[in-house]
């Protein structure tokens, strides 16, 4: 995990200074930025142990599985964490 949260941090730092320099809020850019990095670390994590469970003889279908459900709750929770509110609707099909 120190791995994943220096990696992100140094994206974190990049991120914060490229919004305040391109006049974004400082409010919403500490926002954003703390949810990113948050995220990010955690997802960041869950993808490394799959990789050293798939090492380990972790089905490759279920390490395929589980990268999926990461990369959805990853999503997801950045979206709540957001603000984000409603629910997405599948097209009409006609």
């Amino acid at each position: 995990m120190q791995e994943q949260a220096l990696g992100h941090a140094v994206t974190a730092a990049a991120r914060l200074g490229t919004g305040l320099a391109f006049g974004e809020k400082p409010k919403n850019i500490l926002k954003s930025t703390a949810i990113n990095y948050a995220v990010d670390v955690a997802s960041g994590t869950v993808a490394n142990q799959l990789g050293e469970g798939r090492l380990e003889g972790l089905d490759p279908k279920l390490h395929k599985l589980g990268h999926a459900v990461n990369g959805g709750l990853m999503e997801a929770s950045r979206a709540a964490l957001s603000g984000a509110k409603g629910k997405v609707s599948p097209p009409e099909i006609k």
